[in-house]
């Protein structure tokens, strides 16, 4: 990803969701899905043992309340 690439790791905020909702919108294999999250879940610590801050939040709601609430907690998301 081009920006963590040119940007100071100290300057990155990366937001991760982990969503319920999104995976019963789908009869989604349980162990596809769970390789799926310790996937994120391990990018998540990469991440944040490199520098960048990370939010790391379990929701179970669709995506834009969800990111809603955390840019009311934090700053604008880009």
């Amino acid at each position: 990803l081009e920006p963590m690439r040119s940007t100071p790791p100290s300057e990155l905020a990366v937001v991760f969701l982990e969503n319920r909702w999104w995976a019963r919108r789908r009869p989604y294999h349980l162990m596809k899905l769970a390789h799926v999250w310790a996937n994120q879940r391990h990018f998540a610590l990469e991440l944040a043992h490199s520098g960048v801050w990370v939010e790391y939040r379990f929701v179970d709601e669709p995506f834009a309340p969800a990111l809603r609430k955390i840019t009311q907690e934090h700053s604008p998301l880009e």
